[in-house]
């Protein structure tokens, strides 16, 4: 079962905000390499099997410095989370529901639950009360 909410307009502000940034670096590294492969020519775009300008061993450095930070960070989270969630039982199995509980909590006719228990693909419609006021199936 899919259940689909509206998102938090920060939430979808930041998302789209780090989205855009990280379009923007990445076009950003594209043009600046296009042109300097286009300035400098083909040949200074060929990979080299050893270093001959320590500059580029300082971009590598950089690059490998930014990996293992982000490593480290994934982890961090990882395990702050495995310790947070350590007590939870969030994989265990539910209690099954029965059908007037269903139909209770939900303000179900028993046409209405019959009408849902047989389909695969239903989609509803409420009222402002939280009623379900339509069923397509």
């Amino acid at each position: 079962m899919i259940i689909a909410s509206q998102r938090n307009r920060l939430a979808h502000a930041i998302d789209f905000t780090l989205t855009l940034a990280a379009w923007w670096v990445l076009l950003y590294l594209l043009l600046h390499g296009l042109i300097k492969v286009s300035s400098d020519g083909l040949d200074s775009a060929l990979p080299r099997l050893y270093l001959t300008d320590w500059s580029a061993a300082g971009t590598l450095g950089g690059y490998l410095a930014t990996g293992l930070l982000n490593a480290l960070l994934l982890f961090s989270w990882a395990r702050y989370n495995q310790r947070r969630f350590e007590r939870a039982a969030r994989r265990g199995a539910f209690k099954p529901v029965r059908p007037e509980e269903l139909c209770r909590k939900f303000i179900l006719t028993e046409r209405q639950y019959k009408k849902l228990h047989a389909a695969r693909k239903v989609v509803f419609a409420h009222d402002a009360r939280g009623r379900i006021v339509d069923m397509d199936t």
